[in-house]
């Protein structure tokens, strides 16, 4: 069908799993941008826990979107770890 995911019609867990870690990795990334314009937060380690979710987020989203087979899915995502 026109518009749908074609990931979600191959193979629907890693669809799911993209697109969990994409969300997260972007809701981490708005929570790092409101960290940063605060000067108290700066002083604790939040931004770096944001910022840690948020590169976890991206590589789980970039491994699970970026081939077609599940074993290159795993390699990319050792080596990225």
């Amino acid at each position: 069908m026109a518009g749908d995911p074609i990931l979600l019609t191959v193979n629907a867990k890693r669809y799911k799993t993209f697109f969990y870690c994409n969300s997260v990795a972007f809701v981490a990334s708005l929570v790092a941008i409101i960290l940063v314009q605060s000067k108290v937060m700066l002083q604790t380690h939040v931004l770096q826990a944001a910022m840690i979710l948020d590169l976890f987020g991206l590589i789980g989203a970039y491994a699970a979107g970026s081939s077609r087979d599940l074993t290159t899915s795993i390699y990319a995502m050792a080596l990225h770890c």
